[in-house]
């Protein structure tokens, strides 16, 4: 099991374990986003201990723009040091992603403009500081909702506001589906197939509806929603591979942060999902009361 150290207080002395993705997560302080997922100490993990210092001279701005980050636009500023990544808030704050995803550290020295909650704090660090972790050990992340299709994972993508969540929620209380993930969605690849980690906090839903059992499951296919609100129609169309790779790309988390070899290694993953895994464009009216048709439609054509 990976380890990631998070220093957010250098003075921190206590030690707070959770698991996610396979991934043991050591922090110094308690995090309020991920009561649900924690876990007891790893033996194997040893004492907690920063890997190394960032080195913060020299940066190279790599992404400088805005995003959508603690419920408004943000500009979010990202450079590359000598050992690693520097995400900026400069409302909030700023975190050194050492370039081998073990290791993030809020800065000390960052300029906040305004007073923050904890829950912002945590809001941005587990947003594109911890999206930039997981990339840099090979997991990425497409802005998808999930739901448990005969032991394998659907994936709903889709532009904002064209019900992914909903689509899961609405499929999971009509269909009995298992909704797996409500809005971020964790792939990981295996010489076999490549899975969904449901395993990561949800920060849209309750601490109850966290999905923290560590479940891996493979992926059956992933579905663009293409809601209109002129038909009465239900269509389910398969992509060529080129506009498959093109739609992973454009749902792809944090993407913009990533250096240029972080960037290439996530071309050839999103390529070799888009040629391993079906993906559909599923055009539905406007309206729940289609949701047991669509069901129906995706048992007939992914069983």
């Amino acid at each position: 099991m990976n380890v990631i150290q998070i220093i957010l207080d250098s003075n921190a002395q206590q030690q707070f374990a959770y698991k996610i993705c396979d991934q043991l997560i050591l922090c110094n302080k308690q995090l309020q986003s991920l009561s649900a997922f924690s876990t007891t100490m790893d033996e194997d993990a040893g004492k907690f201990s920063p890997s190394e210092a960032p080195i913060i001279d020299n940066q190279e701005i790599s992404f400088e723009g805005t995003s959508w980050l603690v419920e408004k636009h943000r500009k979010i500023i990202c450079s590359k040091t000598i050992n690693g990544l520097i995400v900026d808030v400069p409302e909030i704050t700023a975190f050194f992603v050492s370039h081998d995803g073990c290791q993030i550290t809020q800065l000390a020295d960052c300029k906040s403009t305004t007073k923050y909650s904890e829950l912002e704090l945590e809001y941005i660090l587990l947003g594109p500081a911890f999206m930039l972790a997981l990339a840099l050990n090979q997991l990425f992340a497409l802005h998808a909702s999930a739901v448990c299709f005969e032991d394998k994972a659907i994936l709903f993508t889709g532009a904002s506001g064209f019900g992914k969540s909903t689509m899961a929620r609405e499929l999971q209380q009509m269909s009995g589906l298992e909704r797996l993930s409500d809005d971020i969605s964790i792939i990981s690849k295996s010489q076999l197939n490549f899975c969904l980690n449901a395993d990561f906090p949800q920060l849209k839903l309750q601490h109850k509806s966290q999905n923290s059992q560590g479940s891996l499951t493979s992926l059956r296919a992933i579905i663009v929603l293409d809601r209109q609100s002129d038909t009465d129609n239900i269509s389910l169309i398969a992509l060529d591979s080129i506009n498959a790779v093109q739609v992973l790309l454009n749902h792809s988390v944090a993407v913009q942060l990533f250096d240029r070899t972080l960037a290439t290694q996530h071309l050839k993953f999103m390529a070799d999902l888009a040629a391993r895994v079906p993906i559909y464009k599923l055009a539905y009216p406007d309206g729940l009361e289609k949701i047991p048709q669509i069901a129906g439609i995706l048992k007939r054509e992914l069983d």
